[in-house]
């Protein structure tokens, strides 16, 4: 009976590293894909801030003039990063999340619920301004194009801070 009791209990050990293992070669997978997407955020997220400054000067300067012309079309553009999450998709569809520490599994899923939100309002956006031009006489165009970009700003500035709290929390250069 007590050899019993102790092959469950290696058996056991055996299966609790063996799942440890898997969630740390995981993790570092998962740290690596953070890694990338904030690399590529960041560009982005500066152009859209220089965008809204850009956007912002047109319509003080439209204010400015004496008389409305109609409409008056410009082509303002909109910066967007391809950000992935396969390894977070993997961790949660192996189980490996399980054996994953609570704090990393907090923070990556906000971090992961901001990215997936950061892509619906990409999809949003480019149905409403697909040709990426706007009539800055129209107060409705301009205040929804401003708006998106400063929504994309907020989420992109929430996914930085989170990815730099992540790598930040395991001791990851970042670059």
């Amino acid at each position: 009976m007590f050899a019993i009791l102790v092959a469950l209990w290696v058996n056991q050990f055996q299966q609790d590293y063996e799942n440890k293992s898997k969630a740390k070669e995981q993790q570092e997978r998962i740290l690596e894909e953070v890694r990338q997407n904030l690399r590529g955020l960041e560009p982005h997220s500066a152009r859209n801030d220089n965008l809204l400054i850009s956007a912002n000067k047109l319509i003080e300067d439209k204010k400015n003039r004496e008389q409305d012309t109609g409409p008056q079309y410009v082509t303002l553009g909109y910066s967007f990063s391809s950000l992935k999450s396969t390894e977070w998709e993997v961790a949660k569809l192996t189980g490996v999340i399980a054996h994953m520490e609570s704090d990393d599994i907090s923070i990556l899923s906000d971090i992961y619920l901001d990215q997936a939100l950061y892509s619906d309002h990409w999809s949003s956006f480019t149905k409403k301004f697909a040709l990426g031009s706007l009539d800055i006489n129209s107060t409705k165009d301009t205040n929804e194009y401003l708006g998106a970009i400063q929504f994309t700003n907020s989420v992109s500035n929430r996914l930085i801070n989170g990815y730099k709290r992540y790598l930040g929390l395991h001791a990851v250069e970042i670059d």
